[in-house]
């Protein structure tokens, strides 16, 4: 791939582009909470979600908003770590959130190294689940600053602004 269509997601991914650990329902199968990390891009141009799916994998949806459409290109786990591994250098905003997630799945992936192929569903231990929460909880606390640029810039609650249409 070349360099500058690594930047130019890098640069999508810092406008566009959000990171999150989130917690999947738990089945009943499952003896631990599953926390996975997953990237997603949004915007109008469905052309280059779809380049994303091409190029790194991951899929694309469509979501219905008012009168248009939005697409979203969604990568989970591994992919999504190999994927901000590859644009970090390039980042401006997001680079502290992206680190976070990228020492998730490596905290993650040693402690399945450790099974050893186990079959079937296996409890977490409490550190094990406490480091992961810990992680989630410095990531989401991170996304109310961002620092650009050595200023920091606290993130307040959104207001709502009622919106009259001109005609």
């Amino acid at each position: 791939m070349k360099i500058t269509d690594i930047a130019y997601v890098a640069g999508l991914f810092d406008g566009e582009g959000y990171v999150d650990i989130y917690q999947a329902t738990q089945s009943k199968a499952s003896k631990s909470p599953s926390l996975m990390l997953r990237v997603i891009i949004s915007q109008k141009d469905g052309a280059v979600m779809i380049w994303l799916e091409e190029k790194f994998g991951g899929y694309v949806r469509m979501d219905r908003r008012k009168d248009s459409w939005i697409y979203r290109w969604d990568i989970r786990s591994q992919q999504a770590k190999k994927f901000l591994e590859l644009i970090l250098p390039f980042l401006k905003v997001k680079d502290e959130q992206v680190k976070l997630a990228i020492e998730f799945e490596e905290v993650k992936g040693k402690y399945l190294d450790t099974l050893k192929g186990s079959q079937g569903f296996r409890q977490l231990s409490k550190n094990e689940i406490g480091k992961r929460m810990e992680i989630k909880n410095r990531l989401k606390n991170i996304k109310k600053t961002y620092t650009f640029y050595h200023k920091t810039i606290h993130i307040s609650t959104p207001t709502t602004t009622k919106r009259k249409d001109v005609l």
